[in-house]
């Protein structure tokens, strides 16, 4: 029926030399691509009759940044230019990739600006402060960007801080307590015995 006509049906794939990944959908004539950790960063295109879209997308293909589409009923071949969102997304992914998280965290700041509701910017963001071990900041941009797994990295080692932080304190505290008792004991079988 109906429904099983809308399911998407991916034909190709193209793997970019930074890990990103588009996947072609031939049922709505759409690309989603993926980065190197499998992580949603866009979704772009349709099929229908209007000026750039596909009709019948058979192959994918990196450019550069850009991307060839084949299509096999209008015999051609589109490339699709991104958006300064989408360029800023795929920079911010590269960089990611090359581990230069701080130019990473930058750039995905900007794919936040450009669109506020962009979770995988704030994962972005908040990975960055995760390497420099800035915590507090990390679980603020990881909770926003919906990040279960690094939130929950954040939190462990501001956790593990916070104990650091005060294990001297406790310490102290413990061994002031320990010795009051071990003292009043002492005096009490001093004065009883």
């Amino acid at each position: 029926s109906n429904q099983i006509a809308q399911k998407s049906k991916f034909v190709d794939i193209a793997v970019s030399d930074f890990g990103v990944y588009a996947l072609l959908d031939k049922t709505k004539g759409r690309v989603f691509i993926y980065d190197f950790e499998g992580d949603l960063l866009n979704i772009f295109g349709s099929s229908g009759d209007l000026k750039g879209n596909v009709k019948n997308p058979t192959g994918i293909a990196w450019l550069g940044k850009k991307l060839l589409i084949s299509d096999r009923d209008l015999g051609v071949c589109y490339l699709y230019e991104p958006t300064e969102f989408g360029e800023t997304v795929l920079n911010a992914a590269e960089q990611y990739y090359k581990g230069n998280w701080n130019n990473a965290g930058k750039l995905f700041d900007e794919t936040v600006k450009l669109n506020a509701n962009y979770d995988v910017g704030y994962t972005g963001v908040g990975r960055n402060y995760l390497m420099q071990d800035q915590y507090e900041k990390a679980m603020y941009y990881l909770k926003l960007g919906n990040s279960k797994s690094y939130y929950s990295k954040a939190y462990n080692g501001y956790r593990s801080l916070a104990i650091q932080k005060y294990i001297g304190w406790f310490a102290a505290l413990f061994l002031l307590i320990t010795f009051t008792l071990f003292y009043s004991e002492y005096k009490y079988n001093k004065k009883n015995g």
